[in-house]
Formats: structure tokens, sequence, C-alpha cells
């Protein structure tokens, strides 16, 4: 929940300080200046040399992954809309982390692709994708604000997706629920 609030207070920081570097500054300041008390109340355990020496080396930049997260937050998040930000975060999260876990990348103990996982991310992204539509088709317009132009253009890769995930289930026998003649087909008739 709390990250879902984050990033249109971040896009609300920068549409107010109109830098997205400044923006980021004051973001990551606050963090700073949290994280130095919080060690200053719990400075144990410290880390220790052999720690230090057998880290690799790739290690410290996960915080430089979250800067662009972050700055990734402040620029888009008032273009597409709080909603359609946090769920393509989310998703492309999930699909980065099935990923992470197939191949055992970072270290990670290695957890297999199945069956369900792949049905899963297929969903979250067939989410997405079902979100986006039914922008395009129902832009919505607040009182007192301009209607945002609704995107045009298709997404091939949530579609994709989700026919990587029906291939899945009918190779391995899994039933596919009735869909009409097109599977996927929206009010316009655009279908697989």
């Amino acid at each position: 929940m709390m990250q879902a609030c984050g990033a249109p207070m971040n896009g609300q920081l920068f549409k107010s300080l109109q830098n997205p570097w400044l923006a980021s500054v004051g973001s990551f300041g606050l963090i700073v200046a949290l994280l130095v008390c919080m060690f200053a109340v719990f400075p144990r355990p410290l880390p220790t040399l052999e720690g230090i020496n057998t880290m690799p080396w790739w290690a410290p930049l996960g915080g430089l992954i979250g800067a662009v997260a972050v700055y990734a937050g402040l620029v888009l998040v008032e273009k597409v809309g709080a909603g359609p930000y946090t769920g393509l975060t989310v998703t492309a999260s999930l699909l980065t982390s099935i990923a992470i876990d197939q191949f055992g990348v970072f270290g990670m103990e290695v957890h297999r692709c199945g069956l369900w996982r792949a049905l899963g991310a297929g969903l979250m992204v067939a989410g997405v994708d079902t979100h986006r539509e039914i922008l395009t088709l129902n832009p919505i317009t607040l009182p007192g604000h301009e209607s945002v132009p609704a995107p045009t253009a298709k997404h091939a890769l949530p579609l994709q997706a989700a026919r990587t995930v029906v291939e899945l289930m009918r190779r391995n026998n899994v039933p596919l629920p009735h869909c009409g003649t097109q599977l996927g087909a929206n009010k316009n008739g655009h279908g697989w």
C-alpha cells in the first residue's frame, strides 16, 4: 500500500520542483537521513572484515537500481497515472523476479518457473494490459481536469506473454475457459 502512495507523492515532488534530479535528491535525502538515524539508534551488528571482503562487487549497486526506479516514478507517474504505473512496476518486478529465481541470479537459490508461476505471471501481464485497454476505451475525466488522451499503441509484450501462458496451459492439458470465438477479444474485435 505504501509503495502505491510513494510514486504519486514523488510525482508531486517533481511537479513542484520541476527538476527530476533535484526531486530525486530530495526524496533520497530523506531516506538517507532516516537510515542514518536508524543506524545511530541500532548500531549493532557491525559488518566484519571477512563479510566486506567476500561481498560480491555488484551487491552495493542495488541502491542505484532503486534510484532508477524512483527517477522513473518521478517522471512517469503523472503521465500514465498511479494505477497503470504501479501495475507496470509490480508486473515488471514479478517477471524479473521469476527470471532471477529460474536462473539463480545474484546468488539466489534456484526456484524453477513451473506452470502455476507462469500462469500467475501471465495473469499479471493480462491484468495490466486489460487495465490499459479499459483506459483506452473509457478515458476518465475528473471535474476541473482535462481528459488525458488515451494511449493508442497496442502493446505486443503483454499479449505475447498471455499467449505464452495459454500455450503452456495447452501443453499441460489445463482446461481453458470458453472466451467466445476469439480468445481475449475486446468489444472492438481485437483479439488473438
